[in-house]
């Protein structure tokens, strides 16, 4: 789902929202997820939703020392850091998806 399309009674419904995706390919969206969270008093969650080893740890969510992670999502008590994936992680993704559903399968019919 999109964060362009969520209304008031959605955000009863969350525990969180992800204001912060660094596999985001427009930052738009990143920002539309933040003003929800601001407008409705959603707590706030980043991730670096990595599908390479140099994109772990590109973003995340950090929490007060000794607050278990559901009990700071629970009062508001996160924070996001991080930055977004270089656009070269999304040309090879999609290279992978390629190869897997065009190279391959071609080489692997019996």
């Amino acid at each position: 789902g999109s964060a362009f399309w969520l209304a008031d009674k959605d955000s009863k419904k969350m525990d969180a929202i992800e204001v912060l995706n660094a596999r985001c390919v427009f930052k738009r969206s990143n920002t539309m997820a933040n003003v929800y969270a601001d407008t409705y008093h959603v707590p706030k969650v980043g991730g670096s939703d990595a599908h390479f080893g140099a994109e772990i740890g590109n973003a995340g969510t950090l929490v007060p020392e000794g607050e278990g992670l559901a009990d700071a999502i629970r009062k508001s008590h996160t924070m996001t850091f991080g930055k977004c994936s270089l656009p070269l992680f999304h040309v090879l993704t999609t290279a992978l998806l390629m190869e897997r559903r065009v190279v391959k399968p071609k080489y692997n019919k019996k």
